[in-house]
């Protein structure tokens, strides 16, 4: 039996991340959706789908298309989910993590900061 493929939305209608899908849909691992929404108006689309992985363009200027109040009600919903913002001038990404744990003191805090 093989391995569960991992779910990936790709946001965006630029020709960069119609490359970037048709790339990931070469890696049989991946199970590759795209959609030419928003990132923020995907909160439907993504819980549709359910991703492992959710990939966005960065603005031209490597700054991000999404507003921060978005991406963090991203991670609440989804806290299994990387966000993944990818800059193609650059070629570098910023990636997001929905990973939770209760900080109840500094020391629980200052464990986290070097987990």
């Amino acid at each position: 039996m093989g391995e569960e493929r991992r779910r990936v939305v790709l946001y965006g209608n630029s020709v960069f991340m119609a490359g970037l899908e048709e790339s990931l849909k070469k890696l049989p691992a991946l199970d590759v959706k795209r959609a030419e929404i928003s990132l923020a108006d995907a909160s439907q689309d993504l819980e549709r789908f359910r991703p492992n992985a959710v990939v966005f363009e960065l603005t031209s200027s490597g700054v991000l298309n999404v507003s921060l109040q978005s991406l963090v009600a991203l991670l609440r919903d989804g806290l299994h989910m990387l966000l993944i913002g990818v800059d193609p001038t650059t070629a570098t990404a910023i990636v997001f993590s929905g990973r939770q744990q209760a900080i109840l003191s500094a020391e629980e805090l200052g464990e986290l900061l070097f987990a």
